[in-house]
């Protein structure tokens, strides 16, 4: 086989999953009927959660049993560092 066509069909084969992949986000987007979603949130009085339909509680927004952490300064650099961390993430030093 020649050089050029080898390198042709190699460039093909490469490329060809992306430009597929590329075509079928273009297709669902194009399937997407905000109108309809719009319409079921304000005539109907749905409140429609997109976490919801996806079944993934993980994204879900709500409580947070944990507290919000606090934020110190490196005495060493003046970096911004969370309070749980045990040394500085730019310069590597003690917080403590």
């Amino acid at each position: 086989m020649d050089p050029l066509t080898a390198l042709v069909v190699l460039v093909v084969l490469a490329i060809t999953p992306a430009v597929l992949f590329l075509l079928f986000w273009e297709f669902l987007v194009y399937l997407r009927d905000d109108a309809l979603i719009e319409e079921l949130r304000y005539e109907h009085g749905f409140e429609i959660d997109p976490t919801e339909l996806t079944g993934f509680s993980a994204l879900r927004a709500g409580p947070s049993d944990r507290e919000t952490p606090t934020v110190v300064r490196c005495p060493s650099c003046g970096e911004q560092a969370l309070d749980e961390h045990d040394v500085c993430v730019v310069c590597g030093d003690s917080l403590e």
